[in-house]
């Protein structure tokens, strides 16, 4: 597993795991201000570190969606594909759907 966390900012594995790949330790924080951090392989996907940190933190990892920078993160992406670098904070926020006619009703200038 490629993934290592913690809540303390302390993290339990080497600056580099068994294929040498140093590792950059990320955080992700949640809407509650929970933070944990993990120590993540750029080369991997992130989906360690998300199911994780949803287990950690009693969410559904259906219903929550992680944003870096203003975009979404999927599973499948890596911190290099990311260009994430030592001490990024990725933002996990829980799903919303919907708004409806109800919503537009309180936009300006729609009537």
């Amino acid at each position: 597993m490629s993934v290592s966390s913690s809540s303390a900012g302390t993290n339990k594995r080497n600056a580099s795991d068994d294929d040498g790949v140093p590792r950059i330790t990320i955080s992700i924080t949640g809407q509650n201000d929970r933070r944990l951090h993990y120590k993540v392989n750029p080369n991997k996907s992130l989906s360690s570190a998300f199911i994780n940190y949803c287990e950690r933190t009693g969410l559904d990892h259906s219903t929550i969606q992680f944003l870096y920078g203003g975009s979404r993160v999927h599973g499948k992406d890596t911190a290099k594909k990311l260009k994430l670098k030592e001490g990024d904070e990725i933002f996990a926020a829980k799903q919303v759907h919907g708004g409806g006619v109800a919503t537009l009703s309180f936009l300006p200038g729609w009537h």
